[in-house]
């Protein structure tokens, strides 16, 4: 079993955010990017090499390059072609979404799990990603008025009840996070009580404790995503020096932004 998989993900602001910095701002997390407020990121504010980014990529790099703490990209490949590394008890512990509880309501893992908050950075940070999913209609739908009626339903009522239980989705409806939370304690292998979920999954949901993942704040995203990923591809299999890779990937970034832009 492999100890922790510390995915960057999200442009690596999974990890440098725990850090106290963002790739977009000159100084500190995502409150002080103009990116994320806009939903335009410009190639003249880019800070991927600025030190505390460059230390927060060397640090999840050195976890499977140097440390073997996190499998290499290609055992995780593998892994995941046996099943979801976590609901096989592959990988000890992941930084993950709160998806995760229904693929362990699926999965009925023969062991014990949990829940924890992500710990602090060297900074003291506890920043850590949001994600909210939503119901949505394309504004090129056929039947407009069935499908918002269907948003409804699994929104409201009984029937959202019903889909954050089977479901174990976190609801938008506050009303209902004590049903949800309710599900998740008697989920099988669950090793926290009612009271400590609710420590850890409504800590985490407190105001000034996250901020929504840049997927979903900017555009042009899978652009932007894909040069992070092929950039820093030869970084987090210990062929390029963390320094030498943040370097090109400002360079990157600001090509495909200026390429966007022009």
């Amino acid at each position: 079993m492999w100890g922790l998989n510390f995915p960057p993900g999200q442009m690596g602001t999974a990890v440098s955010w725990v850090w106290g910095c963002d790739p977009t701002a000159a100084s500190g997390g995502p409150q002080n990017s103009q990116a994320y407020l806009t939903g335009v990121m410009s190639a003249s504010q880019l800070f991927f090499n600025s030190p505390c980014y460059t230390a927060a990529m060397r640090w999840d790099k050195d976890l499977s390059v140097t440390e073997g703490v996190s499998p290499s990209v290609a055992s995780l490949t593998t892994l995941s072609q046996l099943g979801d590394p976590i609901t096989t008890g592959r990988i000890g512990m992941e930084q993950a979404g709160y998806w995760v509880f229904q693929n362990l309501f699926l999965a009925k893992p023969k062991f014990q799990w949990g829940v924890a908050p992500i710990p602090y950075g060297p900074t003291g940070s506890d920043l850590t990603q949001d994600w909210t999913d939503a119901w949505v209609m394309s504004s090129k739908s056929t039947h407009k008025s069935l499908a918002f009626k269907f948003m409804v339903y699994m929104s409201t009522g009984a029937s959202a009840k019903e889909f954050a239980q089977i479901t174990g989705f976190f609801p938008a409806l506050t009303s209902l996070e004590q049903t949800t939370l309710q599900a998740d304690a008697a989920a099988l292998g669950m090793s926290e009580n009612l009271s400590q979920l609710q420590s850890v999954i409504l800590g985490g949901l407190a105001k000034g404790q996250g901020f929504e993942a840049p997927g979903h704040t900017l555009a042009n995203w899978n652009q932007i995503n894909t040069t992070w990923a092929n950039t820093t591809d030869n970084l987090f299999i210990g062929k390029q020096t963390t320094g030498a890779a943040m370097a090109a990937l400002n360079q990157a970034m600001a090509t495909q932004l200026q390429s966007n832009a022009g």
